[in-house]
């Protein structure tokens, strides 16, 4: 009797391995082709180039701007103010330039108390100097060069 219970138990064991084994999973339905990718490109027309910005992050303090010394290469770039006094700010960056009025290359102000900010530009190589627009004695130095 007991072998007879053993081998029902085996037999049903092996049926439900057998179907659960045996059945299949649904085959992978193949993705359709986005319009861009299956299309040629009109004539005349072209992808918009992506371009390369180099970001620059100046956190603005109750006592100065940090950091005191950026190194950045010629061309676009992003100019982030992160805001650390619980005020509005606004950053400046004017170009040095000896004996000449310039207006101010870059500026970036936050509203309403805003953490951040952030303004696209694009500097010409050169030494540039950059302060919180309230505070303009606390500066740091923006040094603009192409290595070469």
């Amino acid at each position: 009797m007991a072998s007879a219970t053993l081998a029902l138990i085996v037999s049903l064991a092996l049926t439900a391995w057998a179907l659960g084994s045996g059945s299949r999973r649904p085959a992978a339905q193949p993705r359709p082709a986005s319009p861009a990718a299956s299309e040629p490109a009109a004539a005349g027309q072209s992808r918009p180039e992506e371009v390369f910005r180099q970001t620059l992050r100046v956190f603005v303090h109750p006592d100065g701007v940090r950091p005191a010394l950026i190194h950045a290469a010629p061309g676009p770039i992003s100019l982030r103010a992160e805001n650390e006094t619980g005020a509005d700010v606004a950053l400046v960056v004017e170009r040095v330039s000896p004996g000449r009025a310039q207006p101010p290359a870059a500026r970036v102000t936050t509203r309403q108390h805003e953490k951040r900010a952030h303004q696209d530009y694009t500097l010409g190589a050169g030494e540039y100097v950059f302060y919180e627009e309230s505070r303009p004695q606390l500066r740091g130095r923006l040094i603009v060069w192409d290595g070469r």
